[in-house]
């Protein structure tokens, strides 16, 4: 009796690992086709781990990609929090936090979490997509303040 009870639980924590890589998939394949069906499972799966990190950033992700850019910001700043220290899913987090903040038109604000990013992913070795991406919006993020496409990228060239 007590395996049967194992094998349910196990089979419940394999049926939700599952589900939150088809999630996953759903998010970053072919976005937004797919997006739909990935927020039912991200959404029953939250339902049940309402700190479940990989679909509090998938949440994100969709929300992104519907330009609703506060309740995207607000969905990472809930993983931020969740795992500050963690230098992935948590430094990609503030990062994401940062541009939604950036794309809400809260410019200093996203400007300092970027710069806050950057500054950390520029200590981390094999960081060199996360750089990019991170100076990219870095660069518009200047660009959005006014600034020419020279000075926007300047100061983080060496």
């Amino acid at each position: 009796m007590e395996r049967r009870g194992t094998l349910t639980i196990l089979s419940h924590r394999v049926q939700k690992g599952f589900n939150t890589i088809l999630a996953t998939s759903l998010v970053h394949l072919f976005p937004p086709k797919h997006h739909v069906r990935a927020l039912r499972i991200v959404d029953d799966i939250l339902s049940q781990d309402p700190d479940n990190v990989i679909c509090l950033m998938n949440r994100g992700y969709i929300l992104e990609a519907s330009a609703r850019w506060i309740e995207s910001g607000a969905m990472f700043t809930r993983v931020s929090k969740l795992i500050a220290e963690d230098l992935n899913d948590g430094l990609r987090a503030q990062e994401e936090c940062s541009w939604c903040q950036v794309q809400a038109h809260d410019l200093t604000g996203g400007l300092n979490g970027l710069q806050h990013v950057w500054d950390i992913l520029g200590s981390l070795a094999d960081r060199d997509f996360d750089q990019a991406r991170c100076l990219w919006r870095l660069g518009m993020c200047f660009w959005e303040m006014g600034g020419t496409s020279v000075s926007c990228i300047a100061p983080f060239i060496n």
